[in-house]
């Protein structure tokens, strides 16, 4: 049976290639060729991003908050990626 390779060993492959050149071409390091980001701001532009999520298998949620004036914090962004 195979398993799924975890963090760990991803970061020991790197560990271990960190010290020859063939670990730039392993890890695939690219230039950023990825669309202008989704600025979401009105209704039709929240249908559009709802639109291009359905159609993702997996999507990441990353929310930043400010608590510095209050005790229970105040989301002031949130960045979802497919």
């Amino acid at each position: 049976m195979r398993r799924t390779p975890s963090w760990y060993d991803f970061f020991s492959l790197v560990a271990h290639l960190s010290a020859s050149a063939s670990c730039i071409a392993y890890v695939g390091m690219t230039v950023n060729t990825k669309p202008t980001p989704l600025l979401v701001y009105t209704p039709k532009t929240l249908r559009q991003m709802i639109a291009q999520l359905r159609t993702r298998a997996r999507i990441a949620l990353d929310t930043e908050s400010n608590s510095l004036y209050s005790y229970q914090g105040r989301v002031c962004l949130i960045q979802i990626s497919a």
